[in-house]
């Protein structure tokens, strides 16, 4: 399953129909959850994660500004957003990241999310650039998940159940 599956089960009521998406830095992976059961066969990895919106813009900014950036302050406007400045290597960020985000809405409703019908958990080092470069947050029904140790909670609650359930017995 995709290691978001730990940031959101146990924290959310998963009833009904639901979707995780985890952004990584190489991949995007998928997985339908219906009533608390992950569907196996719902899985999926693409390979369109934060390092293909990163190279597109290191790209960019090469080539209309004839200088190179470093990952850390590329990473930062991500991170932060671009707070309207309108200097010309903000305005390449933003472009890229929009349209980054603009594909990647387009892959996950491809991969089985219907908005209003299936609740969805975006995760992962990609979220906060889907909350900074898109309006995803205004579609029904989608969570944000943007702590960027969720994944590492989670795992530990999950640890911390099977413990407990360990002692019990």
């Amino acid at each position: 399953f995709p290691q978001g599956f730990s940031a959101v089960i146990g924290r959310y009521n998963m009833t009904g129909r639901n979707m995780i998406v985890d952004i990584g830095s190489g991949t995007v992976d998928s997985m339908h959850i219906n009533d608390m059961r992950p569907i196996e066969r719902s899985t999926s990895t693409e390979k369109y994660g934060v390092g293909t919106c990163k190279e597109k813009i290191r790209r960019d900014i090469s080539s209309i500004l004839h200088t190179d950036f470093d990952d850390d302050i590329i990473d930062e406007f991500l991170i932060k957003g671009c707070d309207g400045s309108e200097s010309e290597l903000t305005k390449i960020i933003a472009e890229d990241a929009k349209e980054y985000c603009r594909t990647l809405m387009g892959k996950i409703e491809n991969n089985g999310f219907k908005p209003g019908l299936i609740t969805l958990y975006v995760i992962g080092g990609g979220a906060r650039i889907m909350r900074n470069f898109s309006d995803i947050e205004s579609v029904t029904g989608v969570n944000i998940i943007d702590d960027i140790h969720a994944n590492a909670k989670g795992y530990a609650n999950l640890a911390m159940q099977v413990m407990k359930r360990n002692k019990e017995m």
